[in-house]
């Protein structure tokens, strides 16, 4: 055996290893981007003005596989932006990712993320809802690693509200989720390159 094909399959199976042993708990986070349909706020400060159609992204992030704690999932991480305005993850407020298939009054599948924020030092409370009444969007109650596929669900609202206590103060926006995507784990990303490198070395070593 040549001593190019040798370290090839060596840093295969490292990888194979690697991939393993991090493959047992990992991070996952999907992006998502919407659009802003009504929108009412007093007593905040903005970095740029909030309208009626104005583009929003952002990205959550949980850990998987995990347990469900009374039937929810727990959020690690989330942070939204409209313009030139960031909103940051708050856990105190909440933190968890409900899955619902076939719910057994209605039939109908739910997908909801609800996360605590924080901005211009006020808490808020963001609510993401997928309804799917034909209870065909999910195939059970697990957490899903891959995004769920929009086009199955007949809504897919955005939803955020001051949660506070401070007098005369409002925030109110409903926006619509328009794309869920998922980031690829680094470790994903490594097993894919050293993948390529191995096809590259033996395409050379036998081309």
């Amino acid at each position: 055996m040549s001593t190019r094909l040798s370290i090839v399959l060596a840093v295969s199976v490292l990888a194979f290893g690697f991939g393993s042993a991090t493959a047992q708990a990992a991070f996952v986070t999907f992006n998502f981007t919407g659009t802003v349909n009504d929108f009412e706020a007093t007593n905040f400060t903005f970095q740029s003005l909030i309208y009626p159609g104005d583009s929003f992204y952002g990205s959550y992030t949980f850990e998987a596989p995990q347990t469900p704690e009374d039937g929810d999932y727990v959020l690690s991480d989330l942070t939204m932006t409209i313009g030139l305005n960031t909103f940051s993850f708050y856990s105190d407020i909440a933190e968890q990712i409900l899955v619902t298939n076939s719910d057994p009054d209605e039939g109908t599948d739910y997908y909801q993320v609800l996360g605590g924020m924080t901005f211009d030092s006020k808490s808020l409370l963001f609510d993401m809802m997928m309804v799917d009444p034909s209870g065909s969007a999910l195939t059970d109650n697990s957490l899903p690693v891959e995004p769920p596929d929009l086009s199955f669900f007949n809504s897919t609202i955005l939803m955020i509200d001051y949660v506070g206590s401070g007098e005369g103060v409002r925030f109110d926006l409903d926006g619509t989720i328009d794309s869920l995507t998922v980031i690829p784990s680094p470790t994903s990303t490594l097993l894919g390159l050293i993948g390529l490198l191995a096809v590259f070395s033996l395409r050379r070593q036998f081309g």
